[in-house]
């Protein structure tokens, strides 16, 4: 519980810097009824999201800080999103020509996502390090790790709120990069603020 609302708060943080720097695309409904891509964004990042969520309250104590315990089961429902994401780019790649491929993977904004799925992760990581200090994690990195995974993709299902990039191809390069440098900040901080 204490987890949750230290984590909400944080959480509550990058909501209010989105609203008062970016906000939602002007088509937000229109795209959320009439386009998969679009909706697909929110399908990938929340699910990972709701898949690291468990999995870094379990880290934060010994027991599971060592993997036992449904570790495989964990393991697939983490694969589910990227593997959804990159059936989705298979499918772009079959119904884009050659020629398009490069301009769908690197969009309008590239260097934006990146730099905004980071900007709107470092509140909630903050407040998960914060939280997890009361924890007995046994793999600092790991349970820092998987606080970074949440919060970048929490803050990529943000970000794509207002993104006009829907192409899957996007999504799997510049998300992706995004989240992976949060969850790899999240496994250095982790691994020396959360070391027993």
């Amino acid at each position: 519980r204490g987890f949750v609302l230290v984590f909400a708060g944080g959480l509550a943080v990058a909501a209010a810097l989105f609203a008062a720097g970016l906000g939602p695309r002007a088509d937000f409904l229109t795209a959320l009824g009439s386009s998969w891509r679009f909706v697909l964004k929110f399908v990938v990042t929340l699910g990972l999201a709701a898949a690291a969520a468990p999995l870094v309250l379990r880290s934060a104590r010994p027991e599971g800080s060592a993997g036992r315990g449904g570790a495989g089961r964990s393991g697939v429902r983490l694969a589910v999103a990227p593997v959804l994401l990159v059936a989705a780019a298979a499918v772009e790649l079959f119904v884009t020509p050659r020629s398009a491929w490069m301009a769908q993977a690197v969009g309008a904004n590239a260097l934006a996502c990146v730099v905004a799925v980071i900007v709107l992760s470092v509140a909630p990581l903050a407040a998960a390090l914060y939280a997890l200090k009361r924890g007995a994690s046994s793999a600092p990195a790991i349970t820092g790790a998987l606080a970074g995974l949440l919060s970048g993709s929490l803050a990529g299902a943000l970000y794509g709120a207002h993104c006009m990039d829907d192409s899957p191809l996007f999504v799997a390069t510049w998300y992706t990069l995004g989240v992976a440098i949060v969850t790899l900040a999240g496994a250095m901080i982790g691994g020396r603020a959360l070391r027993l």
